[in-house]
């Protein structure tokens, strides 16, 4: 009789363990659960909402005078968007990692609503300008430039690529004189200061490519409110304007703004902020029309060369090839270029 009892007693404790584990698994595993997953939502939810604050370069509109362009980076090396693909012209590639970009289709005077007027006998000359280099992307700019058979004009600050210049002057371009250091605070500080910075980087050009430089841009161009804000010097710029030229010095502004350098117009591609390529070619373009319809006879275009500006070396081809198609020659600044200065200044 107590051995019933026991094993009766055991086999409720047996039975009672078995339901008390089913129903943990029931209710406590599934709890679980569902917490991780309101957990992996939660994280979704999180990205998603950061990823929708940084605009991929896919989903801006493409410029106004092309239907598709390949927007990817010139580090990458996709294939054209398609087969039936327009090239500009001489559009060898960059070099064997960098494809130059494709269009997917040919431009025509009205694609995209824009009426580009070409074949019109029009004629102007183009000056492509360069600023703050030479950096890493110089080499790809001069190889662009070489494909093309365009010149232009480099206006050089001191850094550690500046012994690069005498690739760009051994390759046919212009050098200018920008800035020794590109600090405002201290170049316009008054007429001695910005003196002072202009003549150390002229003579450090001078020591790479035995030319005396004679052609300047000031930082910020002539009409630049820095030389107030940062530089503390009231009226500096109308002194310089005219003092500059006494000393046998040409400085050049610009009349079409590539926006390369806009912080405005900037996203987040590949994981740096840049401008993206389509903005800064159609910035070109739209720059480049003047007011009468047609296009301005002389165009100086402001680009940079910095190791940040992949984009720009991406748009150049389109600028180069669109321009020649407009009716754009391509030349340097010099004594026999046209005036690019601005009539009021700010200072």
């Amino acid at each position: 009789m107590y051995k019933s009892k026991l094993l009766g007693i055991v086999a409720l404790m047996v039975i009672f363990s078995i339901c008390f584990c089913v129903c943990y698994d029931l209710v406590f595993v599934k709890q679980e659960n569902l917490i991780e997953s309101d957990s992996a939502s939660d994280s979704e939810a999180i990205e998603s909402q950061v990823s929708s604050q940084i605009i991929p370069s896919s989903s801006l509109s493409p410029p106004s005078y092309v239907e598709v362009i390949n927007s990817n980076p010139v580090e990458s090396s996709s294939e054209p968007v398609s087969t039936e693909t327009f090239k500009p012209v001489n559009s060898a590639p960059v070099s064997s990692s960098q494809p130059a970009p494709s269009v997917s289709k040919p431009v025509s005077p009205y694609v995209g609503g824009v009426q580009l007027k070409l074949n019109t006998g029009f004629k102007g000359r183009c000056y492509l300008t360069f600023d703050d280099g030479p950096s890493k992307n110089t080499a790809a700019i001069l190889d662009v430039l070489r494909r093309y058979n365009a010149k232009a004009t480099f206006f050089v600050v001191s850094s550690v690529n500046l012994g690069k210049v005498a690739d760009i002057h051994n390759a046919g371009h212009a050098i200018g004189l920008h800035s020794d250091s590109h600090e405002y605070s201290s170049i316009y500080k008054g007429v001695n200061e910005f003196y002072s910075d202009l003549n150390a980087i002229r003579s450090k050009v001078a020591g790479y490519t035995g030319q005396d430089v004679r052609i300047i841009r000031f930082p910020g161009g002539s009409n630049n409110l820095v030389s107030l804000t940062q530089g503390k010097c009231p009226g500096l710029m109308t002194v310089l304007t005219s003092d500059v030229e006494k000393k046998g010095y040409r400085y050049f502004d610009w009349n079409v703004n590539s926006c390369d350098a806009e912080a405005s117009m900037m996203v987040r591609i590949n994981g740096k902020r840049m401008v993206p390529m389509e903005t800064i070619v159609r910035s070109v373009i739209e720059g480049a029309e003047s007011s009468n319809g047609s296009y301005k006879p002389d165009i100086c275009v402001l680009m940079h060369d910095l190791g940040g500006k992949e984009t720009t070396v991406q748009a150049l081809p389109y600028i180069i090839d669109y321009l020649s198609k407009i009716g754009y020659t391509f030349s340097v600044l010099d004594e026999n270029a046209p005036d690019f200065k601005y009539k009021k200044l700010n200072n």
